[in-house]
């Protein structure tokens, strides 16, 4: 089966967090500089989000898709900098290679790119650990997912 991959598109989006950090919720929690797409670099992105989870100032639905986006792509490009097996795929193409994912995951944002990884044909979410760290806090390390991710495959 011919997979399409959504490459461009997730590191564009990941470099949004980097390049147009002004634009980025509550920038001033946020060193960019030091995202340079390094594992090191995520605990700056674990701290922003500690820092963004914490404030007082209460998200609309926007601003929370726009970080879950931001930093999502960046996570998944971390690991695909390391994991080069790894490509980014759309919702349905992740349903085309996976008959059950549509069942587990519902098409929303947190889904909306996926790393698939091409040996193995496992498929991981990053743009979910992103919303699980909003909801949950520092549990849901987007270091220590990219470092068990890369680890395990």
């Amino acid at each position: 089966m011919k997979i399409k991959n959504e490459n461009e598109k997730g590191k564009c989006i990941g470099l949004l967090l980097k390049q147009d950090y002004k634009e980025n919720i509550q920038p001033k929690c946020l060193n960019h500089k030091k995202l340079d797409y390094s594992l090191e670099s995520l605990k700056y992105i674990d701290a922003y989000l500690e820092c963004v989870r914490k404030s007082k100032k209460k998200l609309n639905i926007e601003q929370k898709k726009i970080l879950i986006l931001r930093c999502g792509t960046y996570v998944g490009e971390v690991i695909r900098n390391k994991k080069r097996n790894f490509i980014w795929v759309s919702y349905e193409e992740a349903c085309r290679i996976s008959k059950n994912f549509s069942e587990i995951y519902e098409g929303d944002i947190t889904s909306g790119l996926v790393l698939y990884n091409k040996e193995s044909g496992s498929l991981w979410l990053p743009l979910n650990k992103v919303y699980k760290f909003l909801k949950y806090g520092k549990g849901d390390s987007l270091k220590f997912f990219a470092e068990q991710m890369i680890a395990s495959e």
